[in-house]
């Protein structure tokens, strides 16, 4: 349990090959950090019940806030 906060990953821009659903935002007061919580498709047995927290607004920060998508409804 925690707040992922590595600055980079092995992906690089444009290339990344896993999508996650942004669901939330919150800070830890512990770790004075904002973080984005995201679930994965991975299941239940996957970080925190499916679900991971990361740091929120850090540069570039696996390509969750710069390499973001949304869907358009009609």
């Amino acid at each position: 349990k925690g707040v992922f906060k590595r600055r980079t990953c092995e992906s690089q821009l444009f290339t990344m090959d896993h999508a996650m659903a942004i669901i939330g935002y919150g800070y830890d007061e512990g770790l004075k950090l904002p973080y984005w919580i995201i679930k994965n498709s991975y299941g239940a047995g996957w970080g925190e019940k499916g679900y991971i927290r990361t740091i929120k607004d850090a540069y570039k920060m696996c390509g969750v806030a710069y390499e973001a998508y949304t869907a358009k409804l009609s």
